[in-house]
């Protein structure tokens, strides 16, 4: 279906504007007259500039969910929180998609239905969290919660990447430096062995003859590869059977599978508290934070414990049944002192906080450990090629002396 930017004139008079998703011109054109804008002009969004304009920060969606809260907790009903965020909007990717769901709230449709049209922006668990929002009432509780749960989302995918920041960047610059000392450094002592004219040392030989091949075309040609290869992977990564086969690697190799485990549990803890704490029922609150984890085989197992409760089983109890994963005794044990005392969203919320915590320490840990050990490889890896530069000139000496 066509995304179409339109300009119409209300029954005031008013020069108004907007953008709406329709099956063609005609039935824009009905859509407005029914709103009482008369269409003045129209033109299809292209396609692939839609595409690329889908991708938005995380900033943009709390700030969203915040402002609609706010509006909505002052008194302001809904159509015109939605314009009023529309116009204050100053991210014109996002205030195009408020324009359709203003559109669409005119039409008659709930806010839930209007952002699912918008399903690669808004996912499952925001629109089944305002559908809640909606027949409960308590759609600012929702929407602020909504919020919340990017936020703390986002600052842990921020803890994380800051704890692996300092080994991505040192990995970089060891190959920068292993790089420079093969094109630039080699090569001034290349011209130098050769007015020596004595057969160099079979390292030096080597290191030189690396060096040559860096800097000439079948060089350019590996590099060349070596990026396609790269990107390739990541293609094929988003491919079903491949992204199966990494998620089961990483959940079989040893400290891999408890972060991966510490990581998609976390996400699904939190998602599930969000869920509980707005109301929606425990058997729908699972399937929809089931889809917050990444792992394929994680889900899978997840998928049992949907069935278990789906047959009367508790909780606690189906999560006790799945494969053994990390901290999985502990988990059981909050989750059945939340089912007794009656205040299970709560003690989920604190199982979250618990999990976020050993999350980051875990990755502490495995950072802590690794930098040292990388550091190490950086300089003998340095050491080995300088030693190779200069073994014909500690030869050289020796038979002078």
């Amino acid at each position: 279906m066509p995304k179409f930017l339109w300009k119409g004139i209300d029954i005031a008079g008013n020069q108004v504007k907007g953008c709406v998703f329709a099956d063609n011109q005609e039935i824009l054109k009905t859509q407005l007259l029914n709103n009482g804008i008369a269409l003045l002009s129209c033109s299809i969004v292209n396609k692939k500039q839609w595409q690329l304009s889908r991708r938005l920060s995380q900033y943009d969606f709390i700030n969203f969910f915040d402002q609609m809260a706010m509006l909505l907790d002052g008194g302001v009903d809904l159509l015109s929180a939605i314009k009023t965020v529309e116009q204050q909007e100053q991210n014109n990717k996002l205030r195009d998609i408020l324009g359709c769901i203003r559109t669409d709230l005119q039409n008659g449709n709930s806010l839930a239905v209007a952002l699912s049209k918008h399903n690669k922006i808004f996912n499952d668990f925001i629109t089944q969290m305002i559908e809640v929002g909606l027949r409960s009432g308590q759609l600012s509780f929702v929407l602020s919660q909504i919020s919340l749960h990017i936020k703390k989302d986002q600052q842990l995918r921020k803890d994380l990447s800051s704890a692996a920041l300092m080994p991505i960047v040192t990995v970089f610059f060891a190959l920068l430096i292993v790089i420079v000392i093969l094109i630039v450094v080699v090569p001034q002592f290349e011209i130098f062995f050769s007015s020596i004219g004595k057969q160099l040392p079979a390292p030096t030989r080597r290191i030189i003859w690396v060096s040559k091949f860096l800097r000439s075309w079948r060089g350019a040609a590996a590099l060349i590869a070596i990026v396609s290869g790269f990107f390739g992977i990541i293609f094929l990564l988003g491919k079903n059977r491949v992204r199966h086969f990494k998620d089961w690697l990483f959940i079989s190799l040893p400290y891999v599978k408890n972060l991966v485990e510490l990581s998609n549990f976390t996400h699904f803890l939190q998602a599930l508290t969000v869920l509980l704490k707005s109301g929606i029922p425990l058997k729908d609150a699972v399937i929809c934070a089931r889809d917050s984890m990444g792992n394929y085989y994680l889900k899978a197992n997840v998928n049992t414990a949907i069935d278990n409760i789906t047959r009367g089983r508790t909780l606690s109890d189906s999560i006790a049944l799945l494969p053994s994963f990390y901290r999985q005794g502990a988990l059981v044990a909050l989750i059945n002192v939340g089912e007794q005392t009656g205040a299970l969203a709560d003690v989920l919320g604190r199982a979250t906080e618990s999990f976020q915590e050993e999350l980051r320490r875990f990755v502490l840990i495995l950072t802590t450990l690794f930098q040292p050990v990388l550091l190490i490889a950086v300089g003998l890896i340095t050491g080995i090629l300088i030693w190779m530069i200069y073994l014909p000139i500690f030869n050289l000496a020796y038979s002078i002396g």
